[in-house]
């Protein structure tokens, strides 16, 4: 089994309970928080990625979105 299709796999079942998932590639990831370090908005965009599930059981994955997945 692979890491994509490990990672696939566990964000599939943490949407199945009714967890919000986010996806990047890493590349995707990395030039994400680039842009926004040169802007200055560093900070908000870290602020906004912990965000992900205000429960504080949040999934992060950077590979790929599995089919039925809620992608923000």
């Amino acid at each position: 089994m692979g890491k994509t299709h490990l990672v696939i796999s566990l964000a599939a079942a943490s949407c199945r309970q009714g967890h919000n998932v986010r996806f990047f590639t890493a590349a995707a990831l990395v030039n994400l928080l680039e842009e926004k370090q040169k802007a200055y908005l560093l900070g908000r965009c870290l602020t906004q990625l912990d965000r992900t599930d205000p429960g504080g059981r949040s999934f992060r994955a950077f590979e790929g979105t599995p089919p039925g997945a809620k992608a923000r």
